[in-house]
């Protein structure tokens, strides 16, 4: 037996959970049991309706702040194998005394540091816009750089 408790939005059974089942648990079938979490596990959250049976509603879609964090953390991992090809790059400008590559690497090394700070990506409200944000100022730093500094971005998605 299963049973579902509308207080609090979970599955029992006594196999499992003895007698501390919630008195408003109702008995479920198999079937519906398996249903509920097939829909939970494609995107789907259980909950009950106005007599405390066990429906499944489509989920809040996460709030902006969460797909932003994770966007830019994603945006710091490329960007931290982007830096590592520069600095290569860069110690061979040093090594080779070629001051305009040297100073090239150091602009675009910058701007990417600061490619998360900067005012359009501040701004965004969307997860399009802040992907648009980035990938604009993305599109910025490889078009003012040399083709030896554009390789180190070779690779990397934003």
């Amino acid at each position: 037996m299963i049973y579902f408790s509308a207080s609090t939005g979970s599955f029992y059974s006594p196999e499992i959970h003895g007698t501390a089942i919630p008195q408003d648990a109702k008995e479920i079938s198999a079937k519906l049991h398996t249903d509920l979490l097939a829909a939970n596990g494609r995107g789907m959250r259980i909950t009950s309706d106005a007599k405390g049976n066990p429906i499944t509603i489509p989920a809040e879609p996460p709030a902006f702040s969460a797909l932003a964090t994770s966007y830019l953390d994603a945006v710091r991992v490329s960007r931290e194998n982007i830096l590592n090809r520069l600095a290569g790059i860069g110690f061979a400008a040093l090594a080779a005394n070629d001051t305009a590559s040297s100073n090239a690497v150091a602009q675009v090394r910058q701007a990417l540091l600061d490619i998360t700070t900067i005012s359009t990506v501040a701004a965004a409200t969307t997860l399009a816009q802040l992907k648009a944000a980035v990938q604009a100022e993305i599109n910025r730093i490889t078009a003012a750089a040399n083709d030896t500094v554009r390789k180190a971005f070779e690779g990397e998605s934003f």
